[in-house]
């Protein structure tokens, strides 16, 4: 309709491939997942095989300014979501 106002909604989804005994170089790509999502200012981060909850942990951290809501899916181990606001 005319004169409705526009939503705008930035998602971002990846799966990240941090296998832990598995993916080579799985910190590392963490941490320049973490920094590129820092800049890059998403509304929805959807990360999927971020298997080891440390690593979850380390984003969550990293992320925390940016992205203050975050849940890690343990049921679905390796899944996670973080956003500008609560999901």
């Amino acid at each position: 309709m005319e004169g409705d106002p526009t939503l705008r909604l930035r998602v971002f989804d990846l799966n990240c491939w941090a296998i832990r005994y598995l993916s080579k170089r799985r910190q590392e790509r963490v941490r320049l997942i973490g920094n590129m999502l820092c800049r890059e200012g998403f509304d929805l981060v959807l990360l999927q095989e971020v298997w080891s909850e440390q690593d979850y942990s380390d984003l969550k951290v990293k992320l925390g300014g940016c992205y203050p809501f975050s849940h890690y899916f343990r049921r679905s181990p390796g899944s996670s979501s973080t956003s500008t606001s609560p999901t």
